[in-house]
């Protein structure tokens, strides 16, 4: 055999192996023979066999190792069956997120694209493989995760006092935007009812519904109030009452007329009664009937305990002195005040 391991060729003829086989046919009284001619020349033509043509004619009838040798001068590969190249090889890629193409770049340099858009399923799903970008949604997109109780998204922020967002879906009827750090809780929150219905709470307060709101007031029977009620409106003034009469039709209306004055009013839009508190020229309150300025009680009209003469005052109050020169009833004529009666 011309081969007697990988990578040895031993020559033989015959009698005798190794560089000297000649020599050894010589040293042994052997003449030329044709015999040890033969066996010697077919041995080197079946070593010739087991070579690779430098023509490229053959090839291999079995896989060759290359004993961790590189094979180097290596044309560019061409067809499904030829070998590439090292710079043939792909060795990075990048995914331009807003036009959904994946660029990958060949160790040589040379660049080839895939368009990923028919990938996209009910709108762009680039940022499932690079969220680092910013990403719009087209359309309706479903996002699922098990259990229910975790499904949602996460928001992380930088700064301040909340330091992560989460929107979540935690149960099969209520739907949260919750907050953590310095400042944590439910920012909102929603409650499915029915079709159509739920209640909505915002910071854990339940916000009411237009239906909830009463517009106005109607009793169809007795109603008790309990505890303070405070009514405002545009002018931080109280909002009237009114109340509808049994008979005769018409309103009667309960309100403020301005930051000193309270008025009822009748049907036909007169005050019949007014209260009004800090009038000129005096300090006090009164009480007016009817449209014509009447006053009923002032506070000012009357005053008792005095220890001396009354002053102030209008035409027409009255005083009483209790005790000292002047004891006695008093009242006030044309803007002076005259004692009616002298007390003992």
């Amino acid at each position: 055999m011309p081969w007697t391991g990988p990578y040895t060729f031993t020559r033989d003829n015959g009698a005798f192996t190794g560089a000297l086989v000649w020599t050894d046919d010589r040293d042994a009284g052997t003449k030329i023979t044709s015999a040890h001619h033969d066996t010697h020349d077919q041995d080197i033509a079946d070593a010739f066999a087991l070579c690779l043509r430098n023509d490229g004619v053959g090839g291999p009838t079995a896989d060759m190792p290359w004993n961790s040798h590189k094979i180097t001068g290596l044309g560019a590969g061409g067809a499904n069956t030829d070998a590439a190249q090292y710079g043939q090889t792909s060795v990075s890629a990048s995914l331009d997120a807003m036009t959904n193409v994946l660029t990958i770049t060949k160790a040589n340099g040379d660049t080839y694209t895939v368009d990923l858009s028919a990938l996209a399923v009910g709108g762009s799903t680039v940022d499932f493989a690079r969220l680092s970008a910013s990403q719009e949604f087209a359309g309706i997109n479903t996002f699922d995760q098990a259990p229910v109780s975790k499904a949602g998204f996460t928001m992380t922020t930088t700064g301040g006092n909340v330091s992560q967002w989460r929107v979540a879906a935690d149960s099969a009827s209520t739907w949260r935007v919750l907050f953590t750090g310095t400042y944590s809780g439910t920012a909102l929150q929603f409650n499915a009812t029915g079709n159509n219905a739920g209640t909505l709470f915002v910071c854990g307060q339940q916000v009411a519904l237009l239906s909830d709101i009463v517009t106005g007031l109607s009793a169809s029977a007795n109603e008790t109030i309990t505890g303070a009620w405070t009514f405002t409106n545009t002018g931080l003034k109280l909002v009237p009452f009114q109340w509808s009469s049994a008979t005769g039709g018409g309103n009667w209306t309960a309100g403020p007329d301005s930051g000193s004055q309270l008025s009822f009013t009748d049907p036909t839009g007169l005050s019949p009664i007014i209260y009004v508190i800090d009038a000129a020229p005096k300090a006090g309150a009164y009480l007016q009937i009817g449209p014509n300025a009447k006053r009923a009680w002032d506070q000012g009209s009357l005053q008792s305990g005095l220890t001396a003469a009354p002053t102030g005052g209008e035409d027409g109050n009255l005083a009483v002195v209790n005790s000292g020169a002047d004891k006695g009833l008093w009242t006030r004529s044309s803007g002076s005040w005259v004692k009616l009666i002298a007390f003992p």
